[in-house]
């Protein structure tokens, strides 16, 4: 520097511009705003950062996301976990306004993501706001006020739509969402002419149009039909039901198989009589669905051309309301006849049956399946049908058997129950002995090992042997307290057998020692 005239020296540059600050930028829009799009916020906040030496160099977008809650908002989650791990590589994060940060409806919620960020030394900048983002009592005032406001608007917004949706309701006119199975979406105009057919994903592009419901293709009129003469015309069980519609290759809405619930919901559609029904249950905001009672739902008869007679859906509503209408004589008859015709009666059986009530049907009746049998006088002496395997389970299950009565197995006394087919500790403790083949992808959803605990005779454990992946021989053994489960089938897997371990036994020798505690832990019999 020259000392007499205090100016640096001509070779050396200086700079007169301040140092730009790095900022990010969090924009989004929600459906119902469209003022508020993604570019014209982009461009309201690069003239902000033009105007105050910013350079944005991070962009975090949530497009057709609400503000009401942080659900689905994967960007602002992602500039969240950006700051408190430390991966932000900027001083400032640019919004529009407070609406867009979010529309809370706790003003403290949103208050909370702002401080998460301040307390990392980034702060939260509102480019459209006529105040500073300074901290000072007035900002903080017109934030609280600005928050409260958002989420307010979003309530009434909200009370407005569900008023606007129920009124177009009470009209007979579909509110959204895909239509049943055997039902189509029709536009029509303000003068309720039809103008075209909608497939899945279509929507209404004018304001005033509106969507009605028509049937659907004869070929899934005729499956509706079907179902409903089926349940009350032959008195088929839901499963049945399904199973049958899957064995002709018939497809639900999803184009999936028919399951239990798919049968159940169609009996319980009142669309198919007709009457169009609207509001069953309601989704508040920023809450979930909420059932609501009959008095409120939205009732239109013939509103729909119906599929079936209302005296059909009538017997439906009448059986699923009161239950299948068998007495003990009639359901212990359809077993018998189920006996007299195959020669040994299982669950799977019954299952099968298109007349015979399910398993699950006997035993809410009977308490069990095994006290329906003794009623007509069958001894499940079969236990464990291994149907479909080949001779080498058969031998294993014998073998394991022969092990685990063996005299030096225990100091107790083991013995096998021929007559009813289970291993007894003490005279006391009845085991079941049951070996599993492991089934692949193509036989369960997830490859493993399935148990079918209603195949058993009544027992107070089960002995397990566990094949390995190639079924040539056993891989490990567990001794099971029946107890533990509470449904009729299980599935082990490669994952799940593992919260199983404190149940394994190194051998077949340490049956006898881990039947005895497991007996002692049992509640005495009454």
């Amino acid at each position: 520097m020259d000392m007499k005239s205090g100016k640096p020296p001509s070779n050396v540059r200086t700079s007169i511009r301040p140092a730009i600050h790095r900022v990010a930028q969090y924009v989004r829009m929600s459906t119902d705003h469209q003022r508020y799009s993604i570019e014209s916020q982009i461009k309201a906040i690069a003239e902000y950062a033009f105007c105050n030496e910013m350079i944005v160099v991070r962009t975090y977008a949530d497009k057709g996301r609400s503000g009401v809650t942080m659900k689905g908002r994967e960007a602002l989650k992602s500039l969240i976990a950006d700051v408190q791990n430390g991966r932000a590589n900027f001083d400032s994060v640019l919004v529009y306004d407070v609406s867009r940060w979010g529309r809370f409806q706790d003003a403290a919620e949103s208050a909370y993501y702002e401080f998460i960020c301040k307390s990392a030394g980034i702060a939260v900048i509102y480019c459209a706001e006529l105040f500073e983002n300074d901290g000072s009592v007035l900002a903080t005032l017109m934030k609280v006020m600005k928050r409260a406001m958002a989420g307010e608007y979003s309530r009434e917004l909200s009370v407005k739509v569900a008023r606007a949706h129920r009124h177009h309701a009470e009209l007979g006119f579909h509110q959204g969402g895909p239509a049943n199975f055997g039902l189509r979406r029709l536009l029509v105009d303000s003068s309720n002419k039809p103008k075209m057919a909608l497939d899945n994903g279509e929507a209404k592009s004018l304001q005033g149009d509106r969507v009605i419901l028509i049937k659907g293709p004869d070929e899934e009129t005729r499956v509706v039909q079907e179902i409903f003469r089926l349940f009350v015309k032959e008195r088929m069980p839901h499963q049945t039901i399904a199973r049958h519609l899957n064995a002709k290759g018939l497809k639900n809405r999803r184009g999936n198989p028919w399951s239990n619930t798919n049968i159940h919901n169609t009996l319980l559609n009142e669309k198919y009589a007709g009457t169009f029904v609207y509001c069953k249950t309601s989704w508040h905001l920023a809450g979930g669905p909420i059932a609501n009672s009959v008095d409120k739902w939205v009732r239109v008869e013939n509103a729909i051309a119906p599929i079936i007679d209302q005296m059909t859906f009538k017997a439906a509503r009448l059986i699923l309301t009161d239950g299948w209408t068998y007495t003990d004589n009639e359901m212990l008859d359809y077993l018998t006849a189920s006996w007299c015709t195959n020669g040994y009666l299982s669950a799977p059986l019954m299952y099968k049956s298109k007349s015979t009530p399910t398993p699950v049907t006997f035993r809410a009746r009977f308490g069990s399946l095994n006290n329906a049998y003794r009623r007509i006088g069958y001894r499940a002496v079969h236990v464990y049908r291994y149907s479909k395997s080949s001779g080498l389970v058969r031998t294993l299950h014998r073998n394991l058997i022969c092990d685990l009565t063996s005299p030096v197995s225990s100091e107790c006394k083991i013995a096998f129950d021929s007559e009813k087919q289970v291993v007894t500790v003490a005279g006391l403790l009845a085991v079941a002995v049951v070996i599993l083949p492991f089934l692949p992808r193509s036989n369960t959803v997830v490859p493993g090992w399935k148990i079918h605990f209603d195949r058993l005779e009544e027992c107070d454990a089960v002995c397990v042997g566990r094949m390995n992946k190639s079924n040539s021989a056993i891989l490990d053994y567990y001794l099971f307290p029946r107890a533990h489960f509470a449904k009729p089938s299980h599935c082990f897997t490669e994952a799940t057998i593992k919260h199983f371990t404190k149940f394994r036994l190194r051998s077949p020798a340490h049956f006898g020692k881990a039947a005895t505690t497991l007996l002692s832990r049992l509640p005495p019999a009454a």
